[in-house]
Formats: structure tokens, C-alpha cells, sequence
């Protein structure tokens, strides 16, 4: 077993001379065997070696067992130990959708890497028989070629150097050491759909194979490599695609399929979108069909003569307050101004003068009936503007008129009756002036 793990640590570097590795250490046969063989080798390859385990709190006594026999394997063999404590069940009840197994996997994953003094490793001791359990539960579920990859040997500063060893050649292993290790009896159920696929599926693919682990492993190191390859020719694909000023992605019908959506998903990326088999599909008949498709919440994606581009709907504003307007300046959203203007009419030339001030933004003053209050927009607005004999929602009216991410930065006036400004679009008409008017209100939105 330490020749084969050596071998994997040099083969993918793992480590350096003058490297700390924190090995994960559960107390079960997989961890054990990790924590003995990096005790092993820590002198030929010059590492310092320090163990963490993390109580997830989900086993009663048996966590409390697992964490004791950690500590005391870490203090005969003299290796600095910590402990990580979880609350696996609360954090899973918060997040909606999450599994006990999924929560387990974030929360130790996270305390790792508090744990772990800044620059170091993290070994992890995930083994052949892992990986093979993994590509089976990713068929399962489905996948394409980056599932079938298999566990990766590095990801990030997470090493794992017992990925090519086998189940029982660590048994074998820790046999030979007389080093007793501890059991996870949640393991031993089916309650887990990997539990299930190791007590049931595995051992009849066994059967038929006794070396499955070893040829699962040959074809996810051979598949990880050919999935490299593509990953360079798609980002060239892409780069050669992608408009960079327009943000615009073009040209995608003279790719292979393959090719194309491989660029289609680095474009999803780059635009915040997450990534699956269905968004891919749509933004293949997208380029069929032209058009527009909702790709998630507040993301749009469009296709007009073969170019796509992804449209952001604009994130909710904060909520808007409210002030009572008076005449000279009115701040009520960061950075914009509503300026009051009062005017008073000469009766004389009354109809010129309105004639000649009448404009969306200006009003019969005394037609106000008592506070007008400057606010932001409210659910279930609507007004009836004047020059019409109609009265429409003002969420109808946004969308025909004010580009999306505009509409969160209108002002709205109203008075006791309700609704008579929106800026940009016009005002109630209750308050248009007319011949018999005596006083304007103008009111402009600048910058400042």
C-alpha cells in the first residue's frame, strides 16, 4: 500500500518537501490507514504531518468514541491532533432541500479548512473503492464526461494520495500493523443510497470483476485527461466566439455539437448562470428557433441571427421612503434630485402660458387633494393618465415604456386620492392643467 500511495503523491504532486499535510482523520479503516501511511513516508518526503477529526454529532456515544480513539491514536504516534465540532442536523433543518449527507459533507469540509494552518494540505482518505462508488452513483443520477471523471486526485489544496488503493489493501495494511481502527455502524444500514449500491450493486460487479476498483480507476485517469484536453480546445473554441465589448457569443453552428456545447456552458458560466443538461438543451433549440428564454430567476437568454446574449433582469431594489414634497429640492433615492418648481399663472395669458408649460411632468397645483408625498413604487399602483379614458396598472405601464433595469429608480407623487405623478411616464388626469388653471407644479429628477 505506501508504494502505491507514494506513487500517487509524486505522480500528481502532491506534496513537497517542507509541506504540512492535515490528514482527515475519522478513525475508520480508510482514515486510519491515511494517518499510518503519511506517518511513514513524512521523513522520505520531508512533510510535517498534523491530523483533524470532525464530530459531526449525529452518532450519540459513538461520535464521543470515534473523537477519543483519534486523539489517543494521534498521541501514540505523536502527531499534533485537533477537533472539529458540527451541528450537522440543526445546519440541515435550516437549509431547505439539504440532506443530513450533504449537510455532513459541507460543514466537515468548511471546518477542514478553518482547521488547517494557512498554505497547508488536506489529505483525505478517499480510496479506489470510493471512486468507483462515486461513478456509480453519478450513472445513476446522470452525468457526462466530467462526472465520469471520477474523484480528482487534487482539488485545490485538497490531496488525495489513497485514491488507487483498494478496500482490502488497506485492510491488508492495517492488518499488518495489528492497528485496530473503529466502525461507523450508519454504515452498515441501507438507509443511504451509497450504502446501498456497496452492500448490493458492488458485489455482484465484483463477481464478474474482482479488479473493478483497479479498471474503474485505469478509465477515470484516462477520461480525466481527455477531459483536459477538451476543456483547452473549448476555452480556444470560446475565446474565438466571444465578443468581449458586446458580450456576445456567435458563429456556435460551425462547432461540433460536442464543441458547441461545451462553449455554451463556459458562456452560462461567465454570465452567473449554473450549469446543467436542460440550460444546455434550451440554448441549443434557442439557436434554432431565435427568441428569448427564462434560463433561471431574473436571467433571460436571447438569440437573434444566430447570436446569443444573456440579459440580467436588475436585482430588487431596497425599499423607498417616502417624503412629503415642498417646493426647491427633495432627495429621496441616493444620488437623484426631484426638483419642486410652484408657479403662479398670470390670469391674463393663462391659456398660452399653460399651453406653453404643459409637459408630463407638470400639474394643476390646486388640484391636489391634501399631502402630496414623494415615494417609490408600490404593489398594485395604477393610474389614469391624462389624455386617456382609461385607467391601466402601473406595472402594465413599466413594461411598455421604462427598460427594466430603470424601473426601481422612478419617483411616484401622490395626494390623499391617490396616484397623479410617475416620472417619465406622466401624470394623473385629475391634475391636468387646462384653461382654468391658476397654478403649475413642474416637477424634474436630475442627478446629484
Amino acid at each position: 500500500m505506501l508504494n502505491l500511495m507514494e506513487e500517487t503523491i509524486r505522480r500528481y504532486h502532491m506534496l513537497q518537501p517542507g509541506d504540512t499535510v492535515v490528514a482527515a482523520l475519522s478513525g475508520g479503516a480508510d482514515s486510519t490507514a491515511l494517518l499510518l501511511g503519511l506517518f511513514a513516508l513524512q521523513e522520505k518526503l520531508g512533510i510535517t504531518l498534523r491530523a483533524v477529526h470532525i464530530n459531526h454529532g449525529l452518532r450519540g456515544v459513538e461520535s464521543h468514541r470515534d473523537a477519543a480513539f483519534c486523539e489517543q491514536l494521534c498521541a501514540e504516534y505523536g502527531v499534533p491532533f485537533s477537533l472539529g465540532i458540527c451541528h450537522v442536523a440543526e445546519y440541515a433543518a435550516q437549509k431547505k432541500h439539504t440532506s443530513c449527507e450533504m449537510a455532513a459533507r459541507e460543514l466537515r469540509y468548511a471546518k477542514l479548512e478553518e482547521l488547517c494552518p494557512p498554505g497547508a494540505k488536506i489529505a483525505t482518505a478517499h480510496t479506489a473503492s470510493d471512486n468507483t462508488e462515486t461513478l456509480l452513483e453519478r450513472l445513476t443520477r446522470g452525468t457526462g464526461l466530467a462526472g465520469l471523471c471520477g474523484i480528482p486526485p487534487v482539488r485545490g489544496r485538497i490531496i488525495r494520495p489513497l485514491l488507487y488503493v483498494s478496500r482490502q489493501q488497506i485492510l491488508g495494511f492495517l492488518a499488518e500493523q495489528g492497528q485496530p481502527y473503529v466502525t461507523d455502524s450508519s454504515n452498515e444500514g441501507d438507509a443511504f443510497f451509497r450504502n446501498r449500491l456497496r452492500h448490493h450493486v458492488l458485489p455482484v460487479l465484483r463477481q464478474q470483476n474482482p479488479e473493478i476498483d483497479r479498471t474503474v480507476g485505469t478509465m477515470t485517469r484516462f477520461l480525466s485527461d481527455e477531459q483536459q484536453l477538451l476543456e483547452q480546445q473549448a476555452q480556444e473554441a470560446f475565446s474565438g466566439c466571444f465578443d468581449e465589448t458586446r458580450q456576445t457569443l456567435s458563429g456556435l453552428q460551425s462547432l461540433h455539437p460536442a464543441m458547441r456545447r461545451r462553449v455554451l456552458a463556459l458562456f452560462l458560466r461567465r454570465g452567473g448562470v449554473e450549469v446543467s443538461a436542460a440550460r444546455i438543451a434550451r440554448a441549443e433549440a434557442l439557436l434554432e428557433t431565435g427568441g428569448k428564454q427564462n434560463l433561471t430567476t431574473g436571467v433571460y437568454l436571447i438569440c437573434r441571427q444566430g447570436m446569443l446574449t444573456l440579459e440580467h433582469a436588475a436585482a430588487p431594489a431596497p425599499p423607498v421612503g417616502e417624503c412629503i414634497l415642498k417646493p426647491g429640492e427633495n432627495r429621496l433615492m441616493p444620488g437623484r434630485i426631484c426638483t419642486a418648481r410652484l408657479e403662479k399663472i398670470n390670469q391674463v395669458t393663462s391659456d398660452c402660458n399653460v399651453h406653453n408649460k404643459f409637459t408630463n411632468d407638470t400639474m394643476d397645483y390646486d388640484r391636489i387633494k391634501g399631502t402630496a408625498v414623494l415615494r417609490g413604487r408600490r404593489q398594485g399602483d395604477y393610474i389614469r393618465l391624462a389624455g386617456r379614458d382609461f385607467t391601466k396598472s402601473v406595472k402594465k405601464l413599466l413594461q411598455e415604456k421604462v427598460p427594466v433595469q430603470q424601473r426601481s429608480r422612478l419617483h411616484y407623487l401622490q395626494d390623499d386620492a391617490g396616484l397623479i405623478w410617475i416620472e417619465g411616464i406622466g401624470i394623473s388626469a385629475r391634475v391636468q392643467p387646462d384653461a382654468g388653471t391658476q397654478q403649475l407644479l413642474t416637477l424634474t429628477v436630475s442627478e446629484g
